[in-house]
């Protein structure tokens, strides 16, 4: 366990995440519109805004350890430029962040800055919408012509600029419906109480008219999130805790819903919350010992600590292997991520080893290589599943990812929502005169030898759609599909 504990530490890609956004020449139209610019409350100066614009370019050109991965400097050049253009005249902060946030596309998913005051600002139901390669949209299969007057087209551009180009299909979906909102509200001054879309019938080839009051039912903005999550990721309610279980004794059969990594949001005492982790966890397979089958769900886990994947494949059992890894990041993003994470760590003896083995040296020399030989383990006895979706990202990901390269279980549900390889060990700042927060992440990490994905999305071993909330025939079901593989 001591070499996969190794490989834990180097697959610490990103610490504290929330969970949670080139194909292109210069030529391509990545262009800011004009009608994101409208009159408005004045808060920040042309000057406050031009200053917070070079330092959120700059921090990320001078730390990010893989910036250009997608779009080449000349691009990100362009986009600045246009947004510095963009911001001429005194605005309000969260206007400022809306055309900030609209760089998200030429940034992997672990950068960028998006206040929570942004999303939903209507405070309600839109229509699900999905979209296209095309920046088409569309609800349930109709395409949107038109929204208030705006061609559906330009409005779905600029939700495509809301969303970054690392996302999987599905998550471009889920972004493009939670981001429609912000753009008819910042980009369109769509204020009123109502919005009227027209929408093409492909089957009849007429248009028609959808009425959408946006007033008649106040939700708050976790409960809008969460409406969506359901929607295209299958969330529910047992995925609403830290972790959950469920055994069904006479099956021989037991579930556990790992639904989040983030040790560090719960309390400030890492080893107090890694202690009380480990007991529950360890608790769990005293209680399935002599179970056939146990499920480990993280179709819902976005991300957290890569350690606390360590507590549960500890309890498992699994192959042994070799593999190498190549870790690089930029000087200054490793002082960064450094001096973020020291104090935090500094009582924990596996942040003491990652701050020691990973980032110093990365400190010194910009890169690390390591190879890993990881010794047999013997854990639980029965068949693991691990449930897996479009929604389990960065340390969730890597929790299946370790699952395949060493064999702990079968995956199963849909694709993975994390591209890989990625970036992480996310770091926060706050641009100086707005004090928008946004993120950046410091290490870049290959892994070889390399498992088999497709366009950089771990596939599942056995394919489930997890449009509803599993229940014990789903389980029962997947273990009959595994049965027929062999």
């Amino acid at each position: 366990m001591k070499n996969l504990q190794r490989i834990i530490i180097l697959l610490t890609i990103s610490l504290f995440v929330i969970g949670h956004a080139v194909q292109a020449q210069i030529s391509e139209n990545h262009n800011l519109e004009e009608s994101d610019f409208r009159e408005c409350e004045l808060v920040l100066s042309e000057r406050q805004m031009q200053e917070d614009i070079d330092y959120y370019f700059n921090t990320l050109k001078e730390c990010h350890p893989n910036l250009y991965a997608r779009y080449s400097p000349a691009v990100f050049d362009s986009v600045k430029l246009n947004l510095k253009g963009l911001c001429r005249d005194s605005m309000s902060t969260e206007r400022f962040n809306y055309l900030l946030a609209k760089t998200a596309k030429y940034v992997d998913g672990h950068t960028g800055g998006y206040a929570e005051e942004l999303i939903y600002p209507y405070k309600a139901m839109l229509p699900f919408v999905t979209i296209d390669d095309q920046n088409n949209l569309f609800i349930e299969g109709k395409k949107v012509l038109s929204i208030n007057g705006v061609s559906g087209i330009q409005i779905g551009k600029d939700v495509d600029q809301l969303i970054s180009w690392e996302n999987s299909p599905l998550q471009r979906n889920n972004d493009a419906y939670i981001n429609l909102s912000s753009v008819l509200f910042y980009g369109y001054n769509m204020n009123s109480s109502f919005i009227n879309i027209e929408l093409l019938d492909n089957e009849t080839n007429l248009s028609e008219t959808s009425h959408v009051e946006l007033n008649s039912e106040t939700k708050d903005v976790s409960e809008l999130i969460a409406i969506s999550q359901k929607k295209f990721f299958g969330k529910s309610d047992v995925h609403s805790n830290w972790f959950l279980k469920r055994v069904f004794k006479e099956d021989s059969l037991a579930v556990l819903y790992y639904n989040d990594a983030s040790l560090m949001s719960f309390t400030d005492d890492y080893d107090e919350a890694m202690s009380v982790f480990t007991d529950s966890i360890s608790a769990f397979f005293d209680e399935i010992r002599g179970c056939k089958y146990l499920f480990i769900d993280v179709s819902q886990n976005d991300g957290g600590n890569d350690l606390t994947n360590s507590v549960i494949l500890k309890f498992l059992t699994y192959n042994g292997g070799a593999l190498q890894m190549t870790t690089t990041a930029q000087k200054n993003g490793a002082v960064r991520v450094y001096e973020s994470y020291k104090d935090g760590l500094e009582n924990s003896e596996e942040g003491i080893e990652w701050l020691q083995k990973i980032v110093k040296p990365l400190l010194e020399k910009g890169q690390i290589v390591d190879s890993v030989k990881v010794e047999p383990n013997s854990g639980f006895e029965g068949k693991v599943f691990i449930i897996m979706s479009p929604n389990t990202y960065s340390a969730g990901f890597d929790f299946c990812l370790n699952a395949k390269m060493f064999n702990v279980g079968t995956l199963v549900g849909m694709p993975a929502g994390q591209r890989s390889p990625y970036c992480g060990n996310v770091v926060y700042d706050n641009l100086p005169n707005s004090n928008i927060e946004f993120m950046f992440p410091t290490t870049y990490s290959i892994i070889e030898p390399k498992i088999t994905d497709e366009d950089g999305f771990l596939q599942p071993d056995i394919s489930y759609l997890l449009n509803h909330t599993l229940k014990l025939d789903d389980f029962k079901k997947i273990i009959e599909m595994n049965n027929k593989r062999f």
